[in-house]
């Protein structure tokens, strides 16, 4: 009986009857500033995203470049090992994963990781094979530069646009993900916070203090919505085709 006083008189908005000032979002079910924690929440989840996708696009990226350029038995062993993975349900890779290893952000990392190289590699090795016949790799074949050579100084700098908008929209991808395994519980840990954390905490209190869930809720939206218009405006930037009819 007395946590739920203590409960009900924690959780305050400043613009009810009651409510506490100085706290521009409201307080949570022990007292703590909502705002503070979105911000900071906010941290773990961009953070997350950031480097679950740098990881992903750095193992799949040499992957699709290796198995796109050299061709044969190597592109048939990298190619068989993506569509082995993409047959698994994504979330429930990651779930098993974390479940196995134990919730917390370095584990969720390495789940989420483990769960998303395979669409840069397929894109990359795609790019790599509409590329690799071209008269500026014959050229460096021609004069007889290695084939790592090749792959990362002729070949990758003219496939990164579609890389850079595939990088962004995963972020976007990553960070809902990370709101779901929080929300389920096995993410982000206490007294840490995520914004999928916070709406798992506070969907228990959702009658009565509806701005527990709905202003997390809010922030990832916004987010990912922010992230697929820099996609699009990323990708026409930096095609010229696009670019130019833009500019039309």
């Amino acid at each position: 009986m007395f946590k739920d006083f203590y409960i009900r008189h924690s959780i305050s908005c400043f613009w009810a009857d009651g409510g506490m000032e100085g706290h521009l979002l409201g307080t949570d079910q022990q007292g703590r500033d909502v705002l503070s924690r979105l911000i900071w929440g906010g941290r773990v989840s961009l953070r997350v995203g950031f480097i679950v996708v740098l990881l992903a696009a750095s193992v799949g990226v040499f992957l699709g470049l290796l198995a796109g350029y050299t061709g044969g038995k190597t592109e048939i062993i990298i190619m068989q090992l993506v569509d082995i993975q993409f047959a698994f349900p994504g979330m429930l890779v990651a779930l098993v994963f974390v479940m196995v290893l134990g919730p917390g952000e370095f584990n969720l990392i390495l789940a989420l990781a483990f769960n998303g190289w395979m669409v840069f590699a397929r894109m990359a090795r795609g790019l790599v094979i509409a590329f690799r016949d071209g008269p500026l790799v014959e050229a460096a074949k021609a004069i007889g530069v290695q084939p790592l050579k090749v792959m990362f100084r002729h070949i990758l700098p003219n496939i990164c646009a579609p890389l850079m908008t595939l990088f962004v929209l995963e972020v976007a991808r990553i960070i809902l993900a990370e709101a779901t395994m929080s929300f389920l519980g096995y993410g982000i840990q206490p007294p840490a916070s995520s914004w999928g954390l916070m709406i798992g905490e506070g969907r228990k209190y959702f009658p009565m203090a509806w701005w527990l869930v709905v202003f997390p809720g809010i922030a990832i939206a916004t987010s990912v919505w922010a992230l697929n218009i820099f996609s699009n405006w990323l990708s026409t930037v930096m095609d010229p085709l696009q670019k130019g009819q833009s500019g039309n």
